[in-house]
Parts: C-alpha cells; structure tokens; sequence
C-alpha cells in the first residue's frame, strides 16, 4: 500500500511539472487540482454570476462559453475545447493515446447527455486517436440539475459496464467541477470497476 501511494505522489509530481512546463511554454492557459489523487485539468475558471455581480469581462465570456458549451449550442466553443483538451492528452500522454479510452460524466438526464456529449466524444475521440467510451457511462435515473434546486445533494449514481472498464486505462471529462463530488463519485465508481483512471479533464473549474 505503502509503495503503491510512494508511485502514485511519483506521477502526480511529473504529471504537475508537465501541465507547469505547458503554462510557462504558454501553450494552453489550464488550472489544474487533484481530486483522489487524480490530477485534474481545467480549461478556465467559472465564477457564478450569483457570486459575482460586476461588469468583469473575462468572467461574463467564461461564463457564457461554459454555458453554451452545456447547452451544445455553438460549434466554435466545441472545437475549441476539443483542440484544448487534444493539446492537454498529448502533452500528457505523448502519442501513447491508442489504447485510452475516454469516458463522459454524464449530466442529470439522458437527452441532455447525449446533446452534451453525444457528438462530441466521437470527434474528441478521432482528433486525439482515443477510444470512446461515452455509451457505457450512464446515470442511473434522471434528476433535476441540483443548481435549479439550490442544493448540493448526493452525487447521483452511475451506472457503468464493468466488464468495458476492467483493465482499462482511461481519462475521465465533464463540463464543469465544482466542488469536486461529483468528479469523484465518477473516479471512485470506475476504480470500483477495475479501471484505471490516469488523468481528469473539465471544461471549467469554479
């Protein structure tokens, strides 16, 4: 246990002073945090309009990216968050990205996901030559999105192919992480399922 925490601190340090090389290289602006000993890479930061009420003008356009980007509504902001994510994978994989499958947080109901997510994880997954794992990645039930409701309840369940998972090493995406619990409900439930989750991407980060 003991050598296995000794390896994992290892490659969280190396994977910190890739994203650290990539922020000086200036070849992609990203935050990065970890959750469950996974690093976690986020494009920008996303300040609620609710916690912020002035006229800033890079928060308003980041705020209005990440919610075009929910809504699946603009293909600039698509493309360019797959180049992003692209840059990050291969600065952090290399070309060793063949046998990486890509799996999708889902969002509080299907058609959502599938609007979110559906077309995107098979352009994501042929520009950066990964696998796609969107369709074996589900929630369990639909919910309401817990921001309509004003709470931050229990991370809804998910419902995964264990069988698809077991083995695999995989690089786990959302939209947005907050305060992380959805994020590592996903990781803990993939773990759970014999994968072996090595990176964490997310358009945002509050």
């Amino acid at each position: 246990m003991k050598l296995l925490c000794f390896i994992k601190m290892i490659v969280r340090d190396i994977v910190e002073d890739a994203i650290n090389q990539m922020i000086e290289d200036s070849e992609q602006t990203v935050i990065y945090r970890v959750i469950e000993n996974l690093p976690v890479v986020s494009l920008f930061q996303y300040v609620p309009k609710s916690l912020d009420d002035s006229n800033d003008a890079v928060r308003q356009h980041n705020r209005e990216a990440l919610w075009h980007f929910k809504d699946g509504e603009d293909d600039d902001i698509m493309w360019a968050v797959v180049d992003s994510f692209a840059k990050v994978i291969r600065k952090m994989l290399g070309n060793d990205t063949h046998n990486v499958v890509l799996a999708f947080i889902p969002a509080s109901d299907l058609a959502t996901t599938n609007r979110r997510w559906g077309i995107l994880s098979s352009i994501m997954a042929d520009e950066i030559g990964c696998i796609n794992g969107y369709e074996h990645m589900r929630p369990k039930q639909d919910s309401v999105p817990r921001h309509y409701i004003g709470g931050r309840g229990v991370p809804r369940e998910l419902d995964v192919d264990e069988d698809y998972f077991d083995g695999k090493r995989v690089v786990l995406i959302d939209d947005l992480v907050n305060t992380g619990r959805t994020f590592k409900n996903a990781v803990e439930t993939l773990r759970g399922a014999g994968a072996d989750v090595i990176l964490g991407l997310t358009v945002a980060t509050t």
